[in-house]
């Protein structure tokens, strides 16, 4: 073998064969579970309310309300992604997604979307204009703790609706 070509076969992740795959791979959303469990470990978070989290002890909201959802899982979604848990497509940031609730009791539904202005890449068809990720008010109480399966499998299916607005 010649001066440097083992090198890249160390370096992609098993699995992925040419930079063309490594590249498609990219442009999908994913949660990985663990650096997700990591950063709630390491930030003591754990046994730290949902409610609490993102709206600080001292809220006068609770979590039953929608306004408060949508920032929960924003404040969320947002911190998943800055430590590297969720990965987003290429040409996206956290800043380009929003999140919305909307429904009639029992019936509600967490939505995600590009916000406005935020152009679609890589779409069949331009894209959906949303896509409906999960019921808040199955996945979060106001007693839900942060460490608990609920949060990071909401994490994943909002990974999952993120890919979705490219699937039309």
């Amino acid at each position: 073998m010649g001066a440097g070509q083992g090198k890249m076969r160390r370096v992609l992740r098993p699995g992925l064969e040419s930079g063309a795959q490594a590249k498609a791979a990219v442009n999908r959303a994913s949660f990985d579970r663990a650096k997700w469990e990591k950063f709630v470990a390491e930030s003591g978070l754990e046994r730290v309310r949902i409610s609490d989290y993102p709206l600080g002890r001292d809220a006068e909201v609770t979590v039953l309300l929608i306004t408060p959802h949508q920032k929960m899982v924003t404040e969320l979604f947002q911190d998943a992604v800055a430590v590297g848990a969720l990965t987003l497509p290429d040409a996206y940031g956290a800043e380009d997604f929003q999140f919305n609730v909307d429904g009639v009791m029992p019936n509600y539904q967490m939505y995600v979307s590009l916000k406005a202005g935020t152009r679609m890449h890589g779409s069949q068809s331009g894209g959906v204009k949303r896509v409906a990720v999960f019921d808040p008010y199955a996945y979060f109480t106001k007693n839900t703790l942060v460490g608990n399966s609920y949060v990071w499998v909401a994490l994943k299916l909002i990974s999952q609706a993120i890919n979705s607005l490219y699937q039309c």
